[in-house]
């Protein structure tokens, strides 16, 4: 497996802990929590560039997500923060190997419901732009919320749902944990953990899609960070 495909199996991951990272003790600008939204609803860069978004359709999800919050943020901004506490929250019952992690994750899926339930305005204006296919893509992304981006996009069954969380969250003890994360041998071994049980779930048909997936998102997410850049000025 290479590089490329490793770093962007874990890129959900990557991105869920940057989007609690900022700690500034000044007030967020729009952009800061338009990008916040776009993250909870499921249209970050890394996703985004999974359901095949050009740069020029990413920059319309961006301007919509922003326009949004200018018009909104008092009534968006408390269930922003609520997420984020809700993700913080999560993180730390991996970090600490806590016994109530799936208890953890609920309350963060009941807090993002909220968010979306508020922010649907911003959703309809974004699938305007991301045409009929990448829609269809993103709305599956929706419905698995808990798997990581590059398995949430198939069509799984039940049963191998259930699987990829459990493979998930072996991974992420790991991944997450305050000690092992630090190990280069443990995370190196739980990565490739991950990725054993992941092609042992998926058919051969899925696995083949997967791949596609992640190369056809190598291709697509440069024009989608510049676009990300180019519209957050502030």
């Amino acid at each position: 497996m290479s590089a490329k495909f490793k770093s962007l199996v874990g890129f959900g991951l990557i991105l869920s802990l940057n989007s609690m990272a900022r700690a500034s003790e000044e007030p967020p600008t729009a952009g800061e929590l338009a990008a916040q939204l776009r993250g909870a609803r499921g249209l970050s860069a890394g996703e985004a560039a999974l359901v095949g978004l050009t740069g020029e359709q990413y920059g319309q999800v961006v301007s919509a997500a922003e326009t949004f919050v200018t018009a909104n943020r008092q009534a968006i901004e408390p269930l922003l923060n609520a997420v984020a506490v809700a993700r913080k929250n999560v993180v730390l019952a991996y970090e600490q190997n806590s016994e109530d992690i799936g208890e953890k994750e609920q309350l963060l899926l009941a807090a993002t419901s909220a968010l979306e339930s508020a922010s649907a305005a911003m959703l309809a204006s974004a699938h305007a732009a991301m045409g009929t296919e990448s829609t269809s893509k993103h709305a599956r992304l929706g419905q698995n919320r808990l798997l990581d981006p590059s398995v949430a996009l198939l069509d799984l069954t039940d049963p191998q749902k259930t699987a990829v969380r459990a493979a998930q969250r072996d991974r992420d003890r790991v991944l997450r944990h305050h000690r092992d994360r630090k190990n280069p041998h443990a995370v190196k071994q739980a990565l490739d953990s991950y990725e054993t049980a992941i092609q042992a779930t998926l058919t051969e048909p899925q696995r083949t899609e997967r791949q596609q997936l992640i190369a056809a998102a190598s291709t697509h997410l440069p024009a989608i960070l510049a676009a990300e850049s180019a519209s957050s000025p502030e």
